[in-house]
């Protein structure tokens, strides 16, 4: 069910963001009824970990297995597959044209706090980063080591950094993954300076994006507007996202 949820509201936030909705308005708006909440609807780049992903299979093959056509559980699992998809490509697209181009990628576990990255959507985008030619930078607080010995040879084209700030320096993009809190919390002007390009992706949203857009940069969420520099808006806590 929880499984069912996230997908839910990613499904949500494609429409959302193929119309120029905000998606965490649509958030607040079906959580108000009691009967829903607000639990596990926030948009993102999908979920992982070693829970969700072999649960769903396991229903889907079972049900198979007896003859049952899993219509909705089959689409969880495509759901999940296709916002990690669509978010990598977005990064691709912002970075066309560019010479040489460099994305860092901060949070490589499936969620904060945590250095699991079994079924992480990192693993994924990171992959097709590299697929497109684009080279990464990439940083997590505890899953470093963990994500190295999952790529395997494909290693030695990620490099890992040893801070948030390492990984933007001469960055064209900044891919937030994993929700930690000392991503939430940077000087955005400081990664300005920091950073070749000014592409911002929020894969979580969870950053406030007048914080970003002030610092000249270009802010991307799931499921909402793309904000240029300067238009970004004041963050807010609780029910409502920040930014």
């Amino acid at each position: 069910m929880l499984a069912l949820r996230i997908s839910f509201r990613n499904d949500i936030s494609q429409l959302a963001q193929a119309i120029g909705a905000d998606v965490e308005s649509v958030r607040v708006g079906i959580g108000t009824d009691r009967r829903i909440g607000h639990s596990f609807l926030k948009a993102g780049v999908g979920y992982g970990g070693s829970c969700f992903p072999k649960d769903v299979q396991a229903l889907v093959h079972q049900m198979k297995t007896i003859g049952i056509e899993p219509l909705l559980l089959s689409g969880i699992e495509a759901a999940n597959t296709r916002q990690k998809r669509v978010f990598a490509q977005r990064v691709i697209e912002a970075l066309q044209g560019t010479a040489n181009p460099v994305a860092a990628v901060w949070g490589l576990a499936f969620k904060s706090d945590t250095d699991d990255i079994r079924e992480a959507p990192a693993l994924d985008i990171v992959a097709a980063l590299l697929a497109a030619g684009v080279a990464v930078r990439a940083f997590d607080p505890q899953a470093m080591e963990n994500f190295r010995r999952q790529l395997g040879a494909q290693a030695a084209k990620v490099t890992f950094c040893k801070s948030a700030a390492q990984a933007a320096q001469g960055a064209d993009a900044v891919a937030l993954v994993a929700e930690w809190n000392e991503f939430i919390t940077q000087d955005w002007h400081k990664v300005a300076k920091l950073m070749r390009g000014r592409h911002i992706f929020d894969g979580r949203n969870c950053l406030a994006s007048k914080k970003v857009s002030d610092a000249g940069l270009y802010y991307h969420a799931i499921g909402r507007p793309e904000l240029k520099p300067g238009e970004g808006r004041q963050g807010t806590m609780g029910v409502v996202s920040a930014g």
